[in-house]
């Protein structure tokens, strides 16, 4: 006859095996969880720096843009402004001749 100490002693014993069981197979999943990570990781690495260049060169192509529509603006102006500059240049000869003039 089993006494009651005994079952007890049986029942902790059963669910101490139980335990050491599962904890194995959960160190065993653990295990291949971390494996399947690191070879996730193989995979998703380059394609983070695949994209981190990409975005680089985003950035680099939007400063270009902006560069080059400076430069546009600033090649405008002096368009714009030749004529009188010209015009103010001629201005300036005649009066340097006009004082040569007068000076001889």
């Amino acid at each position: 006859m089993i006494t009651e100490s005994q079952r007890r002693i049986d029942a902790l014993a059963s669910a101490l095996s139980t335990l050491q069981n599962q904890t194995n197979t959960a160190s065993h999943l653990s295990t291949l969880i971390i494996q399947r990570s690191r070879y996730l990781n193989t995979l998703t690495s380059p394609a983070s720096d695949a994209s981190a260049k990409i975005t680089q060169a985003s950035q680099n192509l939007v400063q270009t843009m902006t560069k080059m529509r400076e430069a546009r603006e600033k090649f405008d102006t002096i368009q714009e402004t030749e004529p009188h500059i010209k015009h103010l240049y001629e201005g300036a000869k005649e009066l340097q001749a006009l004082r040569r003039k007068i000076a001889t």
